[in-house]
């Protein structure tokens, strides 16, 4: 039986109601619920944001640690964040640039403030990146053609 996500409508003694974020209804027999794990969203304390930065590989790398600093700072400044649980480090070097790290947990627990915290958080680091005049790498390939 797949995973179902959503909100508990009923339970009965044979079943489990639950409306799903498409707004279906799913029946679930107690049996498989009780053989299963189960995950409480909404017992969440904070949740977690994380992204990876992938920076074009011939930025210069004092560039790379003022950006870094500047990242760590504003996610300082908000209220929401976890101050204890912010990670903004350069941790990988691949093909394509200099991979950054960017973790902290925030309060927004639920999922809509969660995601507004999440775009404004992005936006600000955009904002950061024109700032510092740094541009995002891309995944690239070339291709050479034999006649």
């Amino acid at each position: 039986m797949p995973p179902y996500e959503g909100t508990v409508e009923d339970i009965t003694f044979r079943s489990t109601r639950v409306r799903t974020f498409e707004n279906s209804v799913v029946n679930i027999p107690n049996s498989v619920i009780s053989n299963s794990s189960i995950i409480n969203w909404s017992k969440m304390e904070k949740r977690r944001f994380k992204t990876h930065l992938c920076i074009q590989i011939d930025t210069p790398l004092d560039k790379l640690e003022k950006f870094m600093a500047r990242v760590r700072e504003m996610l300082q400044q908000r209220e929401a964040i976890f101050d204890d649980s912010i990670i903004v480090k350069f941790d990988e070097i691949s093909d394509n640039g200099l991979n950054v790290l960017i973790s902290s947990y925030t309060e927004s627990v639920d999922y809509p403030s969660y995601l507004a915290d999440r775009q404004n958080i992005n936006s600000k680091i955009m904002k950061i990146l024109r700032e510092e005049n740094i541009e995002l790498a891309y995944d690239t390939k070339t291709v050479y053609m034999k006649n």
